[in-house]
């Protein structure tokens, strides 16, 4: 009865852990591998809730090149677009960098909040 019992202990321990083993050994193997697929088309909404201005760089007299990043809620970075601005365009910039700011909001249909 006891070797009966031990047996059949031995057999459920032998199992599980088999089981184990063998989704494991699985995941090791899969590790890393890329399966190819049909195009499956994702669509991700994200919200620009603020955005900063990096000038990269100025010619003077002439343009100005500008980064701009936009951030989510969290102020995650959730997109960046670079431009230029010349002509009247970077004239009009003159000291006042909150043209800039005014420039970028028009440009990407936003309204800045005071």
């Amino acid at each position: 009865m006891i070797r009966l019992f031990l047996v059949t202990i031995y057999e459920i321990c032998f199992r599980i852990f088999s089981d184990i083993y063998l989704s494991f050994s699985y995941i090791i193997q899969m590790d890393g591998k890329i399966v190819q697929i049909q195009p499956v088309e994702v669509v991700t909404v994200r919200h620009r809730h603020s955005f900063s201005v990096t000038i990269l760089h100025v010619v003077m007299f002439e343009s100005v090149s500008l980064s701009v990043a936009f951030y989510d809620e969290n102020n995650a970075c959730i997109d960046r677009e670079n431009f230029t601005l010349t002509g009247a365009d970077y004239s009009n910039w003159g000291t006042d960098d909150n043209y800039l700011v005014n420039y970028v909001a028009a440009k990407y249909g936003m309204q800045v909040q005071n």
